[in-house]
């Protein structure tokens, strides 16, 4: 869709993220059920989530979207698989991906050895303190 040219009455919130369009639709309707779903082959979470808030602002502005999504590759590479989840209102979009998420946790487990490693006193260090506080 990046190729065509866009209609004159394109959302402008959509359009900034046209470029992240990268999925299809398709809609499912049954007597007591009618959903939309979205899918990808090649990402666009972003362009989806933008997709769904402009849905949510049109046609529910209380509601909200919540779905998860996995990374996966035909071939074995270590940064190819993963995902993320996004929880989507008509005010707001809050996402995250698993790589990302393990990157925060390894960083603040790293700074909580590091402060434990600094600040911690040598067994050494004790006995004196010990032996100077009688």
């Amino acid at each position: 869709m990046q190729d065509d040219p866009l209609l004159d009455d394109f959302p402008a919130d959509l359009r900034e993220v046209i470029e992240d369009w990268r999925f299809e639709t398709r809609a499912s309707s049954s007597p007591n059920d009618w959903s939309l779903w979205l899918y990808s082959e090649d990402g666009g979470v972003d362009g989806v989530c933008a997709f769904i808030q402009h849905l949510l602002q049109k046609f529910d502005p209380q509601g909200h979207v919540t779905f998860e999504w996995a990374n996966d590759c035909s071939k074995p590479r270590v940064d190819a698989y993963g995902g993320g989840a996004a929880l989507i209102t008509a005010q707001r979009i809050k996402s995250m991906n698993t790589g990302e998420w393990l990157h925060r946790q390894v960083a603040r487990l790293e700074r909580s050895l590091a402060t434990q490693t600094c600040c911690r006193p040598s067994a050494g260090s004790l006995k004196n303190r010990k032996e100077t506080t009688l």
